[in-house]
């Protein structure tokens, strides 16, 4: 419980999200400067001594989701360039040496959320499709994307509604957002489907409003958000 040392200076900051891997800790923010150095959006700091790392993201929009994997960093959002090169909506960064990498991915909508499995990338928001590699493909609100950026066969099969959460435990891939219905069976906000076949698994909360967000941990999912009701019982 004791106070971490951990007190950068911030100006007209506000915290939107983290992500830790190793001995970096990567914040997302609305920022202008962190101990009087740019930082617009990202920044990324070493966890051991709390120091300010030369990691510079640029976009010109906003960035909604992070996520870590085998030293890449990949960056969802609502962008049209990251560092002056065109990405519409995702990105990749390598965290060694802070460039930009040429996966580049497109999504017609916002995305919202990113986990990684494996070598795949999966993504959710509010689009309609994927364009990768090997070129476009439709997908509704959430896709997967390899990490050589090829849009992966994973398909949830949502007609409608945007995923605002996701959560991944061992090949089960937990969905929180609008939709109401995955390949034609009924799922109120919350589903989960297996990673990589897409197949549709059984789990049903029944929320009556979306979950903002949404964890697991030791066989439990965890939600939080503008629900009152879960299967039918005041939550």
């Amino acid at each position: 419980g004791d106070l971490l040392p951990f007190a950068p200076d911030l100006e007209s900051a506000f915290l939107y999200d983290m992500v830790a891997c190793r001995e970096l800790w990567i914040l997302r923010w609305a920022v202008l400067r962190v101990n009087g150095v740019g930082r617009p959006g990202l920044a990324a700091f070493n966890l051991n001594t709390y120091t300010l790392l030369p990691l510079v993201v640029a976009t010109d929009g906003y960035v909604f989701a992070l996520a870590v994997d085998n030293g890449v960093l990949y960056l969802g959002g609502e962008f049209t360039t990251v560092n002056g090169a065109f990405r519409l909506n995702l990105a990749a960064i390598d965290l060694a040496s802070g460039q930009l990498l040429p996966w580049a991915p497109q999504a017609d909508g916002y995305v919202a959320e990113i986990v990684t499995h494996g070598t795949g990338v999966y993504v959710g928001g509010i689009f309609t499709s994927l364009i990768g590699t090997n070129g476009f493909h439709l997908r509704t609100s959430v896709g997967a994307i390899s990490s050589a950026g090829a849009v992966l066969p994973f398909d949830a099969q949502i007609l409608t509604g945007r995923v605002d959460t996701m959560a991944l435990s061992g090949s089960s891939l937990f969905l929180g957002g609008t939709f109401q219905s995955l390949q034609g069976a009924a799922r109120a906000r919350a589903a989960a489907v297996q990673v990589p076949s897409g197949a549709l698994l059984p789990w049903n909360p029944m929320l009556n409003a979306g979950p903002l967000e949404l964890s697991v941990n030791r066989g439990f999912v965890y939600l939080g958000g503008y629900f009152t009701s879960a299967g039918g019982a005041l939550r």
